[in-house]
């Protein structure tokens, strides 16, 4: 094409010859590609495919490939699928798109992966077997029942993660590790609860990040790691932690106060719903500032169904669950029709108004008989009503039962 152009400079061709020269090419070029699209297609795919590829499988010899899938996912898996299972976990593709470098791991023969993100640093993950194993030997020794040979033992079996112990069957397991049936199982009961424990530890990770704004020479990583060494890792821990800590651990005053209000919120909501309190009863009692499951067993059910708009029968059942949850007294239960009347009696009392019965009903007094047989300076310390006057309350109510005005 140069050359025509330097033909038409000299004008020794003309611009529309050389045009149509041209179009007869590309369509002779076009004519080719579509005779021979199915074989050209294969070729890319099987090209794309082998840039996949990264070696041979530990575990059967099959081929491994790193696998791309909707929803950021990506991992490496074995072509021998599902005959053969092993896979090794990537990160999301949102940190980076994997692929293959031409480096090769000495000891495991697999090519290198990197993750490549637009914008941001390669992210270099280097042999993917060697990642899998260096990044699971800790979870892997939190183990109880796995002492450092066992776990040696676990890897050489090309069982890498926790996981894919729980997955296992005892019977299966003790053949492959050479251990008894009885140990296997205990192995895979103790690998249960540290997969617990990991699944509390990433929730709490991704809480904070989600939180933390990186700043320059700042970031969730960092703060990650001072809080694991101050002893905070999971949420639960993290709703108990007070300010100075996190800030100890590069947290501003402002976000720390707002972090931990997060923290017991996001804890306190999971744990009520295990509990078995409902999704639509808890956004009544998280609106209505109820958050702390020790709440349902320090207040009346009377004051939280008032506070929540829910009915009485419904609260009671849940600070039934939460009591027993907690291993605390359930509080004796009363109908609608018993604090109706209750009601009725307190506010016959003389001097006892609206405001100071709605402050008994909170601590629990929804009767006369229970207001006389309360203790007057726990009471006062609970309501904010003077001690004397619940004193003078309950001679009131003292004096009416012994000259048979009211009957208790």
């Amino acid at each position: 094409l140069e050359s025509h152009m330097q033909l038409i400079k000299q004008s020794q061709r003309t611009r529309e010859d050389v045009i149509r020269e041209s179009r007869t090419m590309l369509h002779h070029a076009f004519d080719q590609l579509e005779a021979n699209e199915e074989a050209i297609g294969n070729d890319i795919r099987d090209r794309t495919a082998e840039e996949m590829n990264l070696g041979k499988c530990p575990v059967c010899g099959g081929t491994l490939a790193i696998k791309h899938l909707r929803g950021n996912t990506q991992f490496i898996g074995c072509s021998r699928y599902p005959d053969c299972t092993f896979n090794i976990g990537l990160p999301m593709a949102q940190w980076g798109f994997a692929v293959r470098t031409d480096e090769k791991c000495e000891k495991h023969q697999l090519n290198f992966v990197r993750l490549v993100r637009k914008g941001a640093r390669p992210w270099d993950i280097g042999c993917p077997l060697c990642h899998q194993i260096n990044s699971n030997r800790e979870s892997l020794e939190e183990i109880p029942s796995a002492d450092k040979e066992l776990v040696d033992r676990i890897q050489a079996s090309h069982i890498y993660t926790v996981a894919e112990l729980t997955h296992g069957t005892p019977e299966v397991l003790a053949k492959k590790l050479g251990i008894s049936a009885d140990r296997a199982a205990t192995l895979i009961r103790d690998a249960g609860l540290v997969l617990e424990k990991l699944r509390r530890r990433s929730e709490c990770r991704k809480f904070m990040r989600d939180r933390i704004i990186p700043r320059r020479g700042r970031s969730s990583a960092k703060i990650l790691t001072a809080l694991k060494e101050a002893g905070i890792s999971e949420l639960s821990v993290l709703a108990k932690a007070d300010s100075a800590t996190l800030k100890k651990a590069g947290v501003s005053d402002a976000e720390a106060e707002q972090l931990l209000a997060d923290a017991k919120m996001a804890y306190h909501s999971r744990l009520l719903k295990e509990i078995g309190i409902p999704g639509v009863s808890l956004k009544k009692y998280i609106a209505a500032g109820i958050v702390e499951p020790e709440t349902f067993c320090s207040s009346p059910p009377a004051a939280l169904s008032e506070k929540t708009g829910m009915s009485l029968s419904t609260v009671q059942r849940h600070v039934g669950l939460v009591c027993t949850y907690l291993k605390r007294p359930v509080p004796k239960k009363f109908t609608k029709l018993q604090i109706e009347r209750g009601k009725k009696e307190l506010l016959a009392i003389a001097g006892l108004g609206a405001t100071a019965v709605e402050k008994m009903f909170r601590a629990g007094i929804i009767d006369a008989g229970l207001l006389l047989s309360a203790d007057p300076g726990r009471l006062a310390a609970e309501t904010g009503i003077a001690e004397q006057k619940i004193r003078d309350y309950q001679k009131v109510i003292k004096r009416k039962k012994d000259t048979a005005i009211i009957q208790l």
